[in-house]
């Protein structure tokens, strides 16, 4: 299936040129690369396409539009935890964003059919855990200015009813203060919840299929299996070699390039 997104990044590169925030000889090769994906991509030549696409993402262009164009991409391909990988990260950029949310369930769903088949199991562990799932549809940049204008919400109420006489405006202000507070908490434990300030390590998604081993070395005794498209947290790093900790108490030493971290 064609994709119409991709034609927002040109057109991004083209007002950050206008503007001055990238140097026009670097806007005009990122859009010359743009342009190089696009038609390999009307061509259907996918494996172009993402090749041209990921040099965009190593050249510093982090879009919601490109990580949704490369999730359909490797979708298409059969490369389904490269897939969630890049929807995951599309709604990170962009929380809210139905195409990509739509494309995140296909590609579970497809990676739930393909463990079926091969071990007879129909599920993955791939969704967050139930706090993060709760703040998906927001940014950090909304929560944190959120935070901010409930923070002086309340300062205002707080100052207002030292100085108000009414009896009602003193009473409602009163009841009114504590909500306003109980938002603030809520959403900076949201915000927390955005950061990963509860939790360890970095959240990452596993690319591929591969071993789990002891320790930082091929040669490592293996402990068990990661599965393309699960959610893992990032406790270290060695060499070429991540350690990371998934669903069940999982734990142990995986290959760099066989995790995307969000």
């Amino acid at each position: 299936m064609t994709s119409l997104r991709q034609f927002g990044v040109a057109a991004a590169f083209a007002l950050a040129a206008l503007l001055g925030s990238l140097p026009s000889a670097s806007a005009q090769d990122m859009s010359a690369l743009w342009d190089t994906a696009t038609h390999a991509w009307l061509a259907g030549d996918r494996a172009q396409a993402i090749r041209t696409w990921e040099q965009l993402r190593e050249a510093g262009v982090r879009d919601p539009d490109l990580e949704y164009d490369l999730g359909t991409a490797y979708g298409e391909t059969g490369h389904l935890g490269r897939a969630v990988w890049h929807f995951e990260t599309a709604l990170s950029l962009r929380p809210g964003d139905e195409d990509a949310r739509m494309g995140l369930d296909a590609a579970r769903t497809a990676i739930g059919r393909r463990l079926a088949q091969r071990r007879g199991e129909a599920t993955v562990l791939t969704r967050p855990p139930m706090g993060e799932a709760m703040v998906a549809p927001f940014s950090e940049r909304l929560l944190a200015a959120l935070a901010v204008a409930f923070d002086a919400l309340l300062f205002l109420i707080l100052v207002v009813r030292r100085y108000v006489r009414g009896e009602n405006a003193r009473v409602g202000l009163a009841v009114a203060a504590p909500l306003v507070a109980l938002l603030l908490c809520a959403d900076l434990w949201g915000l927390g919840v955005k950061r990963g300030v509860f939790e360890h390590g970095a959240t990452a998604i596993v690319l591929d299929d591969g071993p789990l081993s002891e320790g930082p070395d091929p040669r490592a005794q293996a402990r068990g299996d990661v599965t393309e498209g699960e959610r893992a947290r990032v406790l270290g790093a060695e060499a070429d070699f991540l350690h990371i900790e998934l669903g069940g108490d999982r734990h142990g030493w995986i290959g760099k390039d066989h995790i995307g971290e969000l």
